[in-house]
């Protein structure tokens, strides 16, 4: 008989197998105007072939280029010296362009080199990694390039290696492997932060799929569920679940018509194993519930607070009070006494907002849940960042939160929610800083209804 743990990792497989197919399905292959090679790259991106002998691959939504050059050849000489050629070509029409970090080994300095290179275009900076590789009568540039501000070199180098990796002669391109099906590392042992920052993982497709974030309280259920049966697994049982992050990283750098349309497939996906479970598993009965309340009416007004507004506007607001005392809190440090008491002082000043901080209220679940994302699966930059911008949502005014987080008898009046020009402005600040510059986010949009997507 399947147990509630079973039935928990038969969710955490059908999840996988649908983004492992979606990433396989994310490139689109480019053929040459005169079928001499083929290559493939990110599905959804503008091609132009300016000449025979340069294609361009743009991704207009983030700004994002790949560029795939065959360059003047020399035999006699590396590939560096090749690619200081193509610079020198490049400075003509961008003179600030810098080359740096050059990378070779004494095996490859004959057949390829990589670095780094920043420049100026239409008075915009960019970055970019550069892949230069020479055969016996020919050498070709690859490049990526991005905005300099929130550029990732290692998201640049793994898109680099697989439109490489796919480079074939006439129309032979195949797809190149995807995230998800990379084979696992068997020399290493699972530890207790990877098994966590797998579970971390899979909470986030499962989130992603329903298309509102899950309470900390509920996310500690579920979490406790998932690892508790865990505890019984080999180490090399433990390792399939290092795909997690994988597809996580996967869904961050989907262009926003594969999130839609992954998402449409992985929350009916989740249905069905509601179907199936239901009744049999604290989890099962958790999603479920989720599902059900995302446009109930928490209060009324125009537009209705919602219970998942609620939820993901007082949680975003008892975590800006918990880092004032804890900068380096997590979000499952949060108190959940301080979350109720938030909901409650929120539906009793609903009709003391004006309408457009209920509209502003409306958008904390995807905020929510990207703010979350973040901490759990950014860079330490994009962390630390994200901590100071909630911090300063409670930075001014009485918090009453010394004691990190539990409420106080004055704390009701101190914190007047409906009351912070502050408050409401660092809370815009943060949407619009995290829709703009996190392109995966733009898939969360909310309607008074509580409906996502």
């Amino acid at each position: 008989m399947c147990n509630s743990r079973c039935r928990l990792i038969s969710l955490v497989f059908l999840l996988f197998f649908i983004l492992d197919a979606a990433a396989a399905q994310g490139w689109q292959k480019f053929v040459s105007s005169d079928r001499s090679f083929s290559f493939h790259y990110p599905k959804g991106w503008k091609v132009t072939q300016n000449q025979s002998s340069a294609v361009e691959i743009t991704n207009q939504a983030t700004n994002e280029q790949l560029l795939v050059v065959a360059m003047p050849f020399d035999a006699a000489k590396t590939p560096r010296q090749l690619a200081e050629d193509m610079i020198a070509l490049f400075r003509q029409g961008m003179p600030d362009l810098r080359a740096s970090e050059w990378q070779t080994t004494p095996e490859s300095r004959d057949t390829g080199v990589h670095f780094r290179v920043k420049y100026t275009e239409e008075g915009k900076k960019y970055d970019s990694n550069v892949m230069v590789l020479k055969g016996k009568s020919d050498a070709v540039w690859f490049s990526f390039s991005g905005p300099l501000a929130g550029y990732d070199p290692a998201y640049a180098v793994g898109i680099l290696e697989k439109v490489v990796s796919s480079m074939a002669g006439g129309t032979a391109s195949l797809p190149p492997e995807s995230p998800a099906s990379t084979a696992p590392d068997t020399t290493r042992t699972q530890s207790s932060s990877s098994m966590d920052k797998n579970a971390k993982a899979f909470l986030f497709v499962l989130e992603f799929g329903l298309g509102a974030p899950l309470t900390v309280s509920q996310e500690r259920v579920i979490l406790a569920e998932l690892q508790d049966g865990w505890k019984s697994d080999s180490p090399e049982e433990l390792r399939k679940y290092d795909q997690y992050p994988k597809l996580v990283q996967v869904i961050l750098k989907l262009g926003q018509s594969d999130l839609e349309s992954i998402r449409g497939d992985l929350e009916a996906s989740v249905r069905q194993w509601i179907n199936d479970y239901r009744g049999k598993s604290e989890s099962v009965n958790i999603i479920e519930s989720e599902l059900k309340r995302r446009g109930r009416v928490f209060a009324a007004g125009d537009p209705p607070l919602t219970e998942m507004a609620a939820s993901a506007y007082a949680e975003i607001t008892a975590f800006s009070e918990l880092l004032q005392s804890n900068p380096a809190a997590d979000p499952e440090d949060i108190d959940e006494s301080s979350v109720v008491e938030i909901r409650q002082q929120l539906r009793r000043q609903w009709n003391a907002f004006s309408k457009t901080d209920r509209e502003l209220i409306g958008t904390a679940p995807a905020l929510w849940i990207c703010q979350r994302a973040i901490l759990d699966h950014g860079s330490a930059a994009d962390r630390d960042k994200t901590r100071a911008q909630i911090r300063r949502l409670s930075a001014s005014g009485s918090q009453g939160s010394g004691s990190g987080g539990q409420a106080s008898n004055n704390r009701d009046t101190g914190r007047e929610l409906s009351n912070k020009l502050l408050q409401h402005n660092t809370l815009m600040a943060i949407q619009q800083q995290t829709f703009n510059n996190y392109m995966w986010s733009r898939g969360f949009n909310y309607n008074t209804y509580g409906k996502m997507w």
